[in-house]
């Protein structure tokens, strides 16, 4: 028994100093993988050459693209909510961006709802969004349902993304 016992005393500290080390591997791998997920997310990433001081590229260092954080959204007439619609830049700026928007639908501006800030968006140095409020007016009245369409324009500081459309459906419910 006592050679046992010996070798459990002997294998002790390998063991923990083997789980430890696992649990360190194992923690590198996650972290590497999360940071490639957020890194795949950013689409304007730039290349590491392009990024001061990493590398011998002079490359200019490009504008963020803009876009909506999401391409259609509904809600009902009669909940006459404010609903919060995101701009998003693909990296931080170091410059205001301006994102001019078009509105247009069958839905009425202030007949059927408001929206806040009224033309543009501005999304700070340093922020990579900000938000568009639009308020849904319920005037009692029954009718079918109505969209509003912001179309982004062209931006300043920023060039334009993928989602350039977002579409919000106002569905009647009364």
């Amino acid at each position: 028994m006592k050679k046992a016992a010996d070798f459990l005393n002997f294998i002790s500290p390998w063991n923990l100093r083997l789980q430890s080390f696992i649990s360190l591997l194992l923690l590198s791998v996650f972290f590497t993988a999360c940071d490639k997920q957020a890194r795949d997310f950013v689409a304007g990433a730039l290349p590491s050459a392009a990024i001061p001081g990493s590398g011998t590229s002079t490359s200019p260092i490009s504008k963020p693209n803009v876009q909506w954080m999401i391409s259609a959204l509904s809600t009902n007439k009669s909940s006459a909510a404010t609903i919060n619609l995101t701009v998003l830049l693909s990296s931080p700026s170091q410059k205001t961006v301006i994102a001019p928007f078009i509105l247009s639908g069958s839905a009425i501006l202030n007949s059927d709802y408001s929206v806040t800030p009224t033309n543009s968006i501005a999304i700070l140095p340093g922020q990579i969004s900000a938000i568009l409020n639009i308020t849904v007016i319920n005037d009692g009245s029954a009718g079918p349902t109505k969209n509003v369409v912001l179309t982004l324009d062209t931006p300043t500081n920023a060039t334009l993304g993928n989602t350039q459309v977002q579409t919000f459906k106002i569905k009647n419910d009364l």
